[in-house]
């Protein structure tokens, strides 16, 4: 799995993790570490992790507008509940 080959390549990750959108959250998909951890829910917009990807989401729709091929991309995010 990718995770695994990330934290065995890097000595800076206690783990690693790979978290996919789905509506107003960020769900742990897949997970690489010694210990579980409880962070397998996060709200978009709350921490870090949740904050950060607020930013980026809204980076994403910002650029697609100026790009007319994106506008399926667009409507897909607007019908989400994102604060952006």
């Amino acid at each position: 799995m990718s995770v695994e080959i990330l934290r065995e390549n890097s000595n800076h990750f206690d783990w690693v993790g790979i978290y996919l959108v789905r509506e107003n959250d960020l769900f742990l998909e897949a997970y690489a570490g010694d210990e579980e951890t409880e962070h397998v829910r996060i709200p978009i917009g709350e921490g870090i992790c949740g904050s950060a990807a607020e930013e980026v989401l809204g980076e994403i729709t910002s650029t697609a507008i100026d790009y007319p091929r994106s506008t399926k991309k667009i409507e897909r995010f607007s019908k989400r509940d994102h604060r952006f």
